[in-house]
């Protein structure tokens, strides 16, 4: 299993509801994280066959460009010309952060080939939970004629996916890892329509596979605050500082509260708009939280709603956790949210919104039915039905083990 950090530090949390089932599946499982966090961080207690490996520790001091150029000379020229066929202008303008990349991935290749030296490898599932970098590694090894049989599978998510979450609006080298993979599974069923639209010749490739969560629990209302929560990592692309501008509008002589799980840049920001709501309102800052964390404060503290303001998204996790607790969403309607926030589970708007206009949505949210215990147990019976964690990675295993 490849991953970006996990099981390293806070990133991936979502990682670790699955690795149950996968430690429970598989023999044994293999984590490779690409990079270890910066500073102090604790490594995630794993299952007694799980291990990792951390191949890239101290190598790029070894790392020479024009080395790894010579090395993959023939492999770098005909995914470079790929490149330049699909996507001309933008190749062009990136070429030399494409070059660089492509070739730091093609070292990292080889210190993996030969990690995997020894290892009989027929028996063995490949799979990277992103359709990124990892992909792209697997892809050069699979050029290498001892490793044409090797197999691996992907997860896509939101960022490996759909171009408005780039800078430039292009992913490099998708149909060089759509070549190599032996499926690609989307997240989210807009994600796996969204890649087979834009890359109609491996449409046989990708299918889509939810992520789940495991619960026995249904968060308790309170009808003396309404609590909004929202959970994210503070970024431009998650826009919470615009929490603020509707819960201004909102106009309500009752008290309402809005805590925030999630810490990041625009955290200052945010909470000095905050210092600047009505008496009525009070904000809660919780930094971030562990997986287990949020869990616990779902338990233990009534949240009437949850709120996601996002402008582009894949199949948000955390709205997955939230619905496993009867909790009811208000969405912008971006990438696969409308898979989640339903009729049955709460409410979409506009990913261009009028913060006056959702602020209304909210004051006649209060007063419906779906700010009801009954209306709670149908979104909860929405997760049990879609995205709990039994049934979705028991699945999952079977279709990654038999390809």
């Amino acid at each position: 299993m490849f991953t970006q950090n996990f099981p390293y530090g806070e990133s991936e949390v979502f990682i670790e509801g699955e690795i149950k089932f996968l430690s429970e599946y598989f023999e044994e499982v293999v984590i490779f994280p690409s990079e270890k966090p910066s500073g102090k961080f604790e490594t995630k207690k794993m299952p007694s066959n799980v291990k990792t490996v951390y191949l890239f520790e101290n190598h790029f001091k070894n790392y020479n460009s024009l080395n790894s150029l010579k090395q993959n000379l023939f492999l770098f020229a005909k995914v470079m010309f790929n490149e330049l066929m699909h996507n001309p202008i933008l190749s062009i303008k990136q070429f030399r952060n494409l070059s660089v990349d492509f070739l730091q991935q093609a070292y990292r290749a080889d210190i993996l080939k030969n990690y995997l030296n020894d290892i009989p490898y027929d028996n063995v599932v490949f799979y990277s939970y992103w359709f990124d970098r990892w992909a792209i590694i697997l892809s050069i090894i699979k050029e290498d004629k001892n490793y044409k049989t090797l197999k691996f599978v992907s997860r896509a998510h939101g960022f490996e996916i759909f171009k408005d979450q780039t800078q430039f609006g292009y992913h490099p080298f998708k149909r060089f890892m759509l070549a190599g993979v032996k499926k690609v599974y989307a997240v989210s069923q807009m994600g796996m329509h969204y890649l087979k639209k834009s890359y109609s010749g491996y449409k046989k490739k990708i299918e889509f596979s939810y992520l789940g969560f495991q619960n026995s629990s249904l968060n308790q209302m309170n009808g003396d605050v309404f609590h909004i929560v929202s959970c994210a990592h503070v970024s431009e692309i998650k826009r919470l500082d615009l929490v603020c501008d509707i819960l201004a509008n909102v106009k309500a002589d009752f008290k309402i509260k809005w805590t925030l799980i999630g810490g990041g840049e625009g955290l200052g920001m945010i909470k000095r708009k905050a210092e600047q709501l009505p008496p009525n309102i009070t904000c809660c800052f919780t930094g971030s939280l562990s997986s287990k964390e949020v869990f616990k404060y779902y338990e233990e503290n009534p949240v009437n709603l949850f709120l996601s303001l996002s402008r582009s998204e894949g199949l948000p996790f955390s709205m997955i956790e939230a619905i496993s607790f009867g909790i009811p969403i208000l969405s912008t309607d971006v990438g696969g949210c409308k898979e989640i926030v339903t009729n049955q589970t709460g409410i979409l708007i506009e990913k261009d919104f009028k913060a006056i206009a959702v602020a209304k949505q909210i004051e006649d949210f209060i007063g419906s039915d779906k700010n009801t215990e009954q209306f709670r147990i149908g979104v909860r019976i929405f997760w049990e039905n879609n995205f709990n964690a039994e049934d979705n990675y028991k699945v999952f295993c079977s279709q990654i083990s038999a390809n």
